[in-house]
């Protein structure tokens, strides 16, 4: 399957996207590890995390998926039932990468480029079943723009879900979870775990520095911002 970060898209197989990584690692240590991974490795390293993540028993506190069914569901766990969407109709200013809504020009809970690395998902009209990552809205113009061509240009038919995106802190731990595996000791600590060497020890170990990270995702809340 190919790498795929768009946020509760059917395939998507990542919750961070090599660009993202990329930035992170600028500006925090591992910088020279991550900048020496070729994009496979990356891509690799950074599905294999999210995957990591989804498996273990207690991430999400056993909450459903927003899109847990078909036709719609998603591919990995996040977001959740309870992540913060907008549900509407693409009203104006038509094109194949934007559409208005009013409902996207509500300045007490959106601002501009709030809702950048979200994603909308067309549920009914043209484009039914397409999902797209958002690149920015415009509170101003009530508008939303995505990274690339919807199939059709969307019109007055086409009713939308716009998921918020992920909060910065998960996205991160995710990053520091993947440069973890591309230097090999999460497999060291999880083969330590198969033979018995930490006693008690949960197959789906989950590093300290990723937990403390994102306490919220082993708790009772879920990470995921509406503002």
């Amino acid at each position: 399957m190919a790498f795929n970060a768009i946020l509760s898209s059917w395939d998507q197989n990542s919750y961070v996207s090599v660009e993202y990584a990329d930035a992170y690692f600028l500006e925090n240590m591992g910088r020279q590890q991550w900048s020496d991974l070729d994009i496979e490795f990356k891509q690799g390293s950074l599905t294999q995390a999210s995957r990591l993540l989804d498996s273990n028993p207690t991430f999400g506190n056993a909450k459903l998926s927003l899109f847990g069914s078909l036709p719609y569901k998603q591919g990995l766990r996040l977001p959740l039932s309870d992540n913060t969407t907008i549900a509407g109709t693409a009203d104006s200013g038509l094109t194949q990468k934007s559409f208005d809504d009013s409902l996207l020009g509500n300045s007490e809970t959106l601002r501009n480029n709030l809702l950048v690395g979200g994603a909308i998902r067309i549920t009914a009209g043209v484009n039914i079943n397409e999902v797209q990552e958002i690149a920015s809205n415009d509170v101003s113009a009530s508008s939303v723009t995505v990274i690339e061509d919807w199939g059709a240009v969307p019109d007055n038919t086409s009713v939308y879900t716009l998921i918020y995106p992920l909060e910065d802190n998960f996205k991160n731990a995710v990053c520091e979870f993947a440069l973890e595996i591309a230097k090999g000791q999460y497999g060291e600590v999880q083969e330590a775990i198969g033979s018995g060497a930490v006693p008690g020890a949960n197959v789906t170990f989950i590093p300290a520095r990723v937990r403390w990270m994102i306490p919220e995702m082993f708790g009772t809340q879920i990470g995921i911002s509406s503002l």
